[in-house]
């Protein structure tokens, strides 16, 4: 399971965290797949694109969790925190 927080601001990631239950050999992929997300706009082809490349270029495996579900998780976030502001 991958829990994702996230803010957003004009349509832009501002914050955002990635937590959960998976394990990788790359012990620092979390917080560089969250510095690549924060200050990109919200479309959600591009987001995908980006999660899914950045696992590809940087070589991540991550048992427990494919990058399909890593962008689905945020996308998700990034949903429910536009909806809360509302």
């Amino acid at each position: 399971m991958i829990r994702v927080e996230a803010e957003a601001e004009r349509d832009e990631i501002r914050r955002v965290v990635i937590t959960g239950d998976f394990f990788s050999a790359s012990e620092d992929f979390v917080e560089k797949l969250e510095a690549a997300l924060r200050g990109r706009r919200i479309v959600e082809p591009e987001l995908r694109e980006l999660v899914e490349g950045f696992f590809e270029r940087e070589g991540v495996e991550v048992v427990g969790a494919s990058p399909q579900d890593f962008a689905t998780a945020l996308l998700k976030a990034l949903a429910a925190a536009s909806s809360s502001k509302d």
